[in-house]
């Protein structure tokens, strides 16, 4: 690979059945993403990858999994996945409405 390789962005390599023989990079995903979501009249620039880890540990929190788990599962070693959970609006003028009585 030469010097600046690792900014490429490859299609993933499939066998004849459509399987494929090894995982697709990042790169090429966000790529895809954006793409799709330009496709269907979205805002591309809105969504990372870091769009899926803010999903998925917004997620795990609303489903009740324990802030260790979602700490292993995505792979951090710091409280740092706190800052990725995301609270709905709704759910936060209930709290408002709740704290004004």
């Amino acid at each position: 690979m030469s010097s600046g390789g690792h900014n490429r962005i490859h299609e993933p390599k499939r066998q004849s059945t459509g399987t494929l023989l090894h995982p697709f990079m990042k790169p090429w995903f966000v790529t895809k993403l954006r793409d799709y979501l330009k496709a269907a009249g979205l805002a591309s620039d809105q969504f990372a990858g870091h769009s899926f880890r803010i999903g998925a540990a917004t997620t795990a929190a609303q489903v009740g999994i324990e802030d260790s788990m979602i700490q292993t599962l995505d792979r951090w070693h710091s409280a740092a996945f706190l800052c990725y959970i995301r609270t709905p609006h709704d759910r936060l003028a209930a709290l408002s409405v709740s704290l004004a009585k």
